[in-house]
């Protein structure tokens, strides 16, 4: 006969798995690991963003930007850019770490009651 307990456990991880298996990725990280991970994979996208951000200017007020690269020169313009780019870069990091951060919080609560299933679902078996 099967019993109602085990039967009901194993449904609702069965379901856990089956809708937000994706989250159970997430809970094999260190949270500062994975914070890490995702602001460094971010600095790349980061940077392409800027870039593009800074040729659409460019481009839309090219007047101005050659008067502005004429009058500082070429040092000084590549100064300014790689700052702005750098400075552009980790505020998508930061900002792509904050949304990590609020993503891996609504996870966090259906994740313990997940683990308490498989912990209840061990129990039941161990006392057969």
């Amino acid at each position: 006969m099967i019993d109602q307990k085990k039967a009901e456990l194993m449904t609702k991880t069965a379901m856990f798995e089956h809708t937000r298996g994706n989250s159970l990725r997430l809970d094999k990280y260190f949270d500062k690991d994975h914070k890490g991970f995702i602001a460094l994979r971010s600095l790349p996208m980061g940077a392409f963003a800027c870039l593009l951000i800074l040729f659409l200017v460019i481009t839309a007020q090219f007047d101005k930007a050659t008067e502005l690269y004429a009058s500082l020169g070429i040092t000084w313009s590549v100064v300014i850019l790689a700052v702005i780019l750098i400075i552009f870069s980790a505020l998508y990091a930061l900002l792509s770490v904050y949304v990590f951060e609020r993503r891996f919080e609504n996870i966090k609560g259906s994740l313990t009651k997940y683990k308490l299933r498989l912990k209840r679902m061990s129990k039941l078996y161990e006392e057969e």
